[in-house]
C-alpha cells in the first residue's frame, strides 16, 4: 500500500516553504515509528507525527493513502501544559 510522506522543517517560514511529499510503499501493519526508522529519522522525530492533519503516536498503524508529516526539529519555548496521568483523568 502507498502513503504520502513529508519531512517538515518548522524553522522555515510558511511563505518560503515548498511542500515536497513523496510516495512510499509500505507493508500492511507498518507503524508510524517503523516508517520513521525506514526513512532513517532519529527515534525522537519519528515517535510522533501528523497523519491526515491529526497528531498520532508512533504506534499508529498506517492506512492506504495516509498523508504523513514528520517534523525535522523543534526549537522553541518549552511547553507548559500539564500532562495528567491516566488515574487523574479517571481512566
Amino acid at each position: 500500500m502507498q502513503v504520502l510522506v513529508e519531512v517538515v522543517d518548522p524553522a522555515v517560514a510558511a511563505e518560503e516553504y515548498i511542500s515536497n511529499p513523496i510516495q512510499v510503499e509500505v507493508c500492511q501493519g507498518t507503524t508510524l515509528s517503523q516508517l520513521g526508522e525506514r526513512l532513517q529519522l532519529p527515534p525522537e522525530l519519528s515517535h510522533l507525527g501528523l497523519v491526515n492533519r491529526e497528531i498520532k503516536s508512533g504506534d499508529y498503524v498506517l492506512q492506504e493513502g495516509d498523508y504523513i508529516a514528520f517534523f525535522s526539529s523543534y526549537e522553541g519555548p518549552e511547553c507548559d501544559i500539564p500532562i495528567l496521568s491516566d488515574e487523574r483523568r479517571g481512566g
